[in-house]
């Protein structure tokens, strides 16, 4: 199923690779429940996968305020794709119209790179905001010494060599 389509029919809300891959791997039943895989090769490559992103998780430190850090979507497919055993002539097993997820064009990132760039661009606006006050700070406090000692500034040296 297109991630798209995954997308809206889960009220919007991102599928995960191990969800979609489930309910695109599994037979359904006449009653809507799915059970049974494909092929022994759809259970092996999930099974690898939840252990693989489980072991991941043992390496991660809790966050700070004590929650599980997550893999972002570019560890989820390095993961898939090196569970499955890499892409075969260009298309990797499991991922079908997923494979635009990993951000490999720079051109077009997904929206966690986005939203991690929107949050490291507001990260460097507050940085930038207090190196300018420090700044305005450090030039009045020059202007200061410049007037009260134009002594230090008579080499016009910025250096202290005493």
């Amino acid at each position: 199923m297109d991630k798209i389509l995954q997308n809206f029919l889960n009220g919007g809300v991102a599928v995960s690779i191990s969800k979609t891959f489930e309910e695109t791997h599994k037979k359904k039943n006449p009653d809507g429940t799915r059970e049974e895989w494909v092929e022994p090769r759809a259970k092996d490559a999930y099974e690898g996968f939840q252990k693989s992103i489980e072991d991941w998780r043992q390496t991660q430190h809790a966050s700070e305020d004590g929650t599980m850090v997550q893999p972002s979507p570019d560890d989820m497919n390095r993961t898939w794709t090196n569970v499955v055993g890499g892409p075969l002539k260009g298309n990797t097993y499991g991922l079908g119209g997923n494979q635009s997820l990993s951000s490999s064009s720079p051109m077009l990132p997904n929206s966690a790179s986005i939203l991690l760039n929107a949050e490291e661009m507001e990260t460097m606006r507050t940085k930038i905001k207090e190196l300018t006050q420090h700044s305005a700070k450090f030039a009045k406090f020059e202007a200061l010494v410049k007037k009260h000692m134009p002594q230090v500034f008579e080499d016009g040296e910025d250096s202290v060599d005493d």
